[in-house]
């Protein structure tokens, strides 16, 4: 089994891909960094979607926040006590 982890492809200095790990760090999303000297502006992969120039990465980051809200949503670490007393 592959598993495919968000990549960050960035110039070695670069604000923009600054902004871009830092957005990713926030969301708790793991994610790996890659510095390609030949870069001159980030690109994030995951898997085959890829995402290059500020538009294309705003919207991977907007559709990536959205799926981490909805993941969030339905996560609980809360136990109930049913009605026969029985639990979690």
């Amino acid at each position: 089994m592959v598993v495919a982890v968000i990549e960050l492809v960035r110039p070695p200095s670069s604000r923009e891909a600054d902004e871009v790990a830092g957005s990713l760090r926030a969301m708790v999303v793991a994610f790996r960094e890659i510095e390609d000297p030949m870069r001159s502006e980030p690109l994030l992969r995951d898997g085959d979607q890829v995402a290059e120039g500020a538009d294309e990465i705003a919207g991977f980051l907007d559709q990536l926040r959205h799926e981490v809200r909805r993941w969030n949503a339905f996560q609980s670490d809360a136990c109930f006590v049913e009605d026969d007393g029985s639990i979690c």
